[in-house]
């Protein structure tokens, strides 16, 4: 599922979950950006404070500059 900021940038794509086994409730998501020409992909985990869902995208409260921000793993 492709992961926009909250101004319609393209961040990357949704390729992974967390879910919370008592409550159901999703914890994060795992956004996947490349750099440049698609090299160097990087994992982040975005809190789900930082989510809203869409039926076709992943709509991230939080700008690029704050997802780079986030310790890629």
């Amino acid at each position: 599922m492709p992961a926009v900021a909250a101004d319609g940038i393209s961040l990357g794509k949704a390729v992974d979950a967390l879910i919370e086994c008592r409550s159901g409730e999703v914890s994060y998501v795992v956004v996947a950006s490349s750099g440049i020409s698609g090299l160097d992909e990087a994992l982040r985990p975005v809190p789900a404070s930082a989510i809203a869902f869409g039926c076709d995208v992943l709509a991230l409260r939080i700008s690029k500059n704050a997802l780079k921000r986030i310790e890629a793993t």
